[in-house]
């Protein structure tokens, strides 16, 4: 039991080496997969679009991520009616005919708090000398709170076992040479991670599911 007892530090050192080193080289797969794209048009449409959820309207001075905080987005009058015209054109058809507005990752927004350090990310990029024209981690500007009232009818969400707990992570990566060093990791170490390449990008801080 002493021997037993000794080695336990060492084998919880070597499991987070391990971990730290499997997130290090899925990190490095994903920018080597992106390596090629830069100054493309949809980057330019993708920080058109921040601009304009940076300039649009609160209701108070609250902002979030240089957004409006949950519930204060100010509702465009002409975008309202705009909806409700679409709305009241396809009523009668069935649902497969009909076109609802939805949103990618919706929890996933700056009005929430994700991608607050992306700016400091593209820097750090840029110092190694990586394109980081597309680096976004928040997929949304607005909570889901603020997409519904804005005419949002489909909101996606992704679900993950992370932590010890249900969460709403942006992850759901698929690298199955990384799935496979878990794997040798756990054969090891006789023991079981419960993490796979489809967690990667979750975080113990990201919101539970509730």
């Amino acid at each position: 039991r002493g021997r037993e007892a000794e080695r336990e530090p060492m084998r919880t050192r070597v499991v987070v080496v391990a971990l730290v080193a499997l997130v290090a080289l899925a990190c490095f797969a994903l920018v080597d997969a992106h390596s090629g794209e830069r100054d493309s048009p949809i980057d330019e449409a993708l920080q058109a679009m921040l601009d304009w959820a940076d300039a649009t309207p609160c209701a108070s001075s609250r902002r979030v991520g240089g957004v409006c905080a949950p519930g204060e987005v100010v509702l465009d009058a002409w975008l309202q009616r705009a909806l409700a015209t679409q709305r009241r054109l396809q009523r009668d058809r069935p649902l497969n005919a009909t076109t609802w507005i939805g949103t990618h990752n919706a929890f996933n927004a700056r009005a929430n708090g994700y991608g607050l350090d992306d700016d400091v990310l593209r820097r750090v990029l840029r110092e190694f000398g990586i394109p980081d024209d597309h680096t976004v981690l928040a997929q949304q500007s607005f909570s889901m709170t603020d997409q519904l009232r804005l005419g949002v009818r489909h909101i996606m969400l992704d679900a993950q076992w992370f932590a010890g707990a249900g969460r709403l992570c942006h992850a759901g990566t698929d690298f199955p040479w990384f799935d496979r060093l878990v794997e040798f990791v756990e054969h090891v170490l006789h023991r079981t991670f419960y993490y796979s390449s489809e967690q990667l990008g979750c975080s113990p801080f990201d919101r539970t599911w509730s």
